[in-house]
């Protein structure tokens, strides 16, 4: 699937969309990358005059949102979004919460300005995966979040720069990852759009959080168990490692500043 497609039949947007009556308002919140047909208004940091630069080849259906119904504006701004509250019939966003600063916020914001919509995520299991966008890096480059489905609602975690060291023991490839984790998080929502951050301050816990992530959602192999604790060998290894020239760099300033 496209990363910014907006007609994907499985995902149920488009059976939402066409149970909405006409008469029925529609907002794409991020909506620049690829404007939503259906919208009548977008809100968006990108302007009117360079929009849908993502939209999928071929597409014909005519626009309805106009240059005086999009609102240039940060969705993570100090500023609430120009909305009344509950202005909106039906509220799509997809593909962008993983991208900002502020994803509750915005989830916050939806849920005040509109009474439904419709939601899309990458899965966590996504940014913790090299060869998705590059063998350097796991995930996508621009993405900030880790995002889980919790019934109802989203949870976000923060995307820690560790997880790209060579050492860290990543889904080596998305051929690897299990078919639920490999698709989006596709939530439908009527009234609010719950949502948290998950905060674990420990370091430890926090990387045991996200290499379960790894392990649940990836297809076992017969090499899989012995790559991964080789991995989680050598990751545990540089720690000690990079702890011990730590410390050793500290005791060595204090001794010049003795001296």
């Amino acid at each position: 699937m496209p990363a910014y497609a907006w007609a994907v039949k499985e995902d149920g947007l488009d059976d939402l969309i066409a149970n909405l009556p006409d008469e029925a308002l529609v907002l794409d919140v991020g909506g620049w990358a690829s404007t939503h047909p259906r919208a009548d208004w977008v809100i968006d940091i990108g302007p009117w005059e360079t929009r849908d630069q993502f939209a999928p080849a071929g597409r014909n259906a005519p626009e309805r949102v106009t240059k005086e119904r999009w609102v240039q504006q940060d969705i993570c701004g100090p500023q609430p979004w120009p909305f009344e509250d509950d202005m909106f019939d039906f509220a799509i966003c997809t593909q962008t919460l993983e991208d900002i600063r502020d994803p509750l916020h915005a989830c916050s914001e939806l849920s005040r300005v509109a009474k439904a919509g419709y939601v899309e995520t990458p899965h966590a299991a996504i940014e913790l995966t090299r060869g998705v966008e590059s063998p350097l890096w796991c995930g996508w480059g621009h993405h900030w979040w880790l995002v889980l489905r919790d019934g109802p609602g989203l949870v976000f975690m923060m995307k820690p720069h560790h997880i790209h060291s060579p050492f860290w023991p990543a889904i080596p490839s998305p051929q690897l990852l299990h078919p639920e984790a490999a698709r989006p998080i596709r939530l439908a929502w009527t009234g609010s759009l719950p949502a948290r951050e998950d905060f674990i301050l420990d370091h430890d816990s926090f990387d045991g959080r996200l290499r379960e992530i790894a392990a649940e959602s990836s297809r076992p192999s017969t090499l899989a168990p012995l790559r991964r604790r080789f991995a989680e060998l050598t990751w545990q290894g540089y720690r000690a490692g990079r702890r011990g020239l730590g410390r050793a760099a500290r005791a060595a300033s204090k001794a010049r500043t003795k001296g």
